[in-house]
């Protein structure tokens, strides 16, 4: 499969993270309404040793493509994080050094999204997915409650198939008129507040989000996404989304 004629903007784990987040180029939205949204996400390692980890999430979308970048906020503070228990058995975790361990782009005038997940520097993984849709059904509920000054509504993100397994919640707000939300959780007719997503123990909490002029949005084709070999994951759809 040929790569985007995208303009390439090198990520490497040497660069600092503030860098990493005012690289600008506007190649993707030009001439579009652009929305960017910043979550912080807190995921749970370790319930034993009450441990989470803190990341900060971006989103950016606009008429033509979406894209969210969750940056670590430990790598650079130690190499190794050491947490005791209530009982004094001590856990050691080894943090990753990688400054972007996830990524997930979608062009929405093609079927194919590319994600990067970075657990540690010995598991990368990047794939490849087709998605016909969104990937997830939405199922909205009929549960209301105020978040930050929010109206917002409960959805639950449905894993497609038999069982239709929720795989994730969120409380969106209607009146927000942006169909974004974190680390692919979007598609809900609004904009996500809150969110929490069962499989990866993450938490997800609006910090803030505005519109974006063209020539200043944040838009990243990292090189390693040319550079490696992509895993073809089967196709995706979840088109009876009623």
């Amino acid at each position: 499969m040929s790569n985007p004629k995208t303009p390439i903007l090198f990520l490497n784990r040497q660069i600092k993270p503030a860098l990493l987040l005012i690289c600008l180029f506007h190649t993707l939205f030009t001439n579009a309404q652009i929305y960017q949204t910043e979550y912080s996400v807190q995921q749970n390692i370790n319930s034993e040793f009450n441990f989470e980890l803190k990341y900060t999430g971006i989103a950016v979308i606009s008429n033509s493509a979406y894209l969210y970048l969750q940056k670590n906020n430990y790598a650079l503070q130690a190499e190794e994080i050491r947490k005791r228990s209530d009982n004094g058995s001590m856990m050691i975790f080894h943090t990753n050094p990688d400054t972007l361990p996830k990524i997930v782009y979608r062009h929405f005038d093609s079927s194919i999204i590319r994600i990067k997940i970075s657990n540690s520097p010995d598991d990368i993984q990047y794939y490849v997915q087709e998605q016909i849709g969104n990937k997830y059904k939405t199922k909205i509920l009929n549960e209301f409650k105020n978040i930050q000054g929010f109206n917002c509504q409960r959805a639950l993100f449905l894993q497609p198939g038999d069982n239709e397994t929720p795989i994730a919640a969120a409380w969106f707000c209607p009146e927000v008129e942006i169909s974004s939300g974190p680390s692919g959780l979007n598609g809900l007719p609004g904009l996500v507040i809150e969110a929490e997503h069962f499989q990866t123990n993450e938490r997800f909490s609006l910090i803030r989000f505005n519109e974006t002029a063209p020539d200043a949005v944040i838009s990243f084709w990292p090189e390693q996404f040319n550079n490696v070999g992509f895993i073809w994951l089967n196709r995706v759809s979840a088109l009876d989304n009623e």
